[in-house]
């Protein structure tokens, strides 16, 4: 992990201690002259909403204190996976490379995910952004994806969702919502998704003698409309999964799909990757 340290600490032009005073002296209903360090804010006859101001200065005095203690983080991994599975689906036969980068600023995360293809589309280039919301220890997040290939130039591939993650010790939960998608080309208008789509997923994990063991299940009608084109039927699959960190970077994983319907495969892939 890489961290970039902003500190903003005296030279801030609007600073706490300021707010303070200022928020004690916003009872008149016209401000004069606010004196801020060297220099002089003028405010002449202006008649004030006393009470839009006060709740503007509570809110700088909590964003202020975060803002001059805030990290700019990035981290990332490199990936070589046997077969590329996606939510139970197979994308291709033969092995991909995939990567992550992430930059983080407080609660917000900010990145990508790519992966190699044997096929026509040679590359699949995904940008996400997430938010972690406040709710303790119950680890909650919500944000959106563009799946897109060839770096945006395939506009008939892209397509966005939305997600919302809750996990709370050994336990996790998402819920990933697709709406109806379509767009223009030329005055043809072109379907990519003919309905809404949804995935939902269940996981736990444990660590047993060293080894990470998680299992997943999932289900929604996303994976079968991509098999079948029908935005009204549902697929189910389970991924067993087994980790071993072999050192503080390195990590390898054996995992097992198996299909609970139709429309997925029943495959078994490895996983290998370099966490940075």
């Amino acid at each position: 992990m890489i961290r970039i340290q902003f500190g903003i600490g005296h030279s801030l032009f609007l600073r706490i201690s300021w707010f303070s005073d200022f928020y004690n002296s916003i009872n008149h209903r016209t401000l004069r002259v606010v004196q801020l360090g060297a220099t002089s804010i003028h405010l002449m006859n202006m008649e004030v909403n006393m009470k839009k101001m006060k709740l503007l200065i509570l809110v700088l005095l909590v964003i202020v204190p975060v803002i001059e203690s805030a990290e700019i983080g990035f981290s990332g991994d490199v990936t070589v996976v046997s077969t590329y599975v996606f939510r139970g689906l197979k994308q291709f036969d033969g092995a991909a490379l995939q990567g992550t980068g992430d930059f983080s600023y407080g609660p917000v995360n900010v990145g990508f995910w790519v992966s190699s293809f044997n096929n026509a589309l040679s590359v699949e280039t995904d940008p996400y952004i997430s938010v972690t919301l406040p709710t303790g220890d119950l680890e909650t997040s919500v944000g959106a994806y563009l799946f897109s290939y060839d770096f945006f130039s395939k506009r008939e591939y892209s397509i966005y969702e939305f997600f919302a993650t809750a996990g709370y010790g050994a336990l996790s939960g998402s819920f990933y919502f697709t709406p109806k998608q379509d767009y223009k080309e030329g005055d043809e208008t072109v379907q990519l998704v003919s309905d809404a789509l949804y995935w939902v997923e269940l996981s736990a994990g444990t660590t047993f003698k060293g080894a990470d063991l998680s299992a997943t299940i999932g289900y929604g009608t996303f994976s079968a409309f991509f098999t079948t084109g029908d935005a009204e039927k549902a697929a189910a699959n389970l991924l067993l999964s087994a980790g071993k960190n072999l050192s503080e970077n390195l990590s390898v994983s054996w995992n097992w799909g198996i299909a609970l319907d139709d429309y997925t495969d029943n495959i078994f892939f490895l996983r290998a990757g370099y966490g940075f």
